[in-house]
């Protein structure tokens, strides 16, 4: 049973109060879309068996993922809708993040958005990135290690939240984005 706050909060679902059950698809994190595959206790940590949830990973067959029932609400959601992946995507052509020239300051603000961003704040992050490599490459120039690392990142991710949402495989996504773009113009 799943109860839902209807809305969405910054270009995602809102839950509130979920309870999960074996075969629902939930979005762990920030990170993958997943299956509930069972529910049972396990012996995993010094302070005895508690109850888990097993998610299997949608696009990664050998991850299996263990949650804490109790920390649901913190780390498991509803993945999101076609309404919601083009909410986020329409908000691009708005999106203005400010380049954070100090290389340590931004690799600590890259840090803090892929752990704990959501998508959208991912998805600005990217913007940027991008904007500085197309702004580089104009010089002959490439991004940073670390800077291309967190893009790469937080592609992966925006391409397995919205690869769910629309029904298209994750390779996909870039296109639909770059369409969804083109037909707003």
């Amino acid at each position: 049973m799943i109860k839902v706050q209807a809305g969405t909060v910054g270009g995602c679902r809102n839950e509130v109060n979920a309870m999960w059950k074996i075969g629902d698809i939930v979005r762990y994190r920030n990170e993958d879309i997943c299956r509930i595959t069972d529910i049972r206790k396990e012996r995993l940590t010094e302070e005895g068996e508690q109850e888990y949830y097993i998610l299997e990973s949608i696009y990664n067959k050998r991850m299996t993922i263990y949650v804490e029932t109790g920390d649901e609400n913190s780390s498991i959601s509803l993945p999101m809708d076609r309404n919601d992946v083009n909410g986020i995507i329409d908000t691009i052509p708005d999106m203005a993040p400010e380049w954070i020239s100090n290389d340590k300051e931004r690799q600590h603000a890259l840090e803090n958005t892929s752990r704990n961003g959501s998508i959208p704040d991912q998805m600005a992050a990217a913007v940027a990135l991008h904007k500085e490599e197309e702004k580089l490459k104009k010089t002959g120039k490439k991004l940073r290690l670390v800077d291309q690392q967190f893009l790469t990142r937080f592609e992966s991710v925006i391409n397995h939240a919205f690869a769910f949402g629309i029904g298209a495989a994750p390779d996909d996504v870039p296109l639909y984005i770059q369409h969804r773009l083109n037909d707003r113009r």
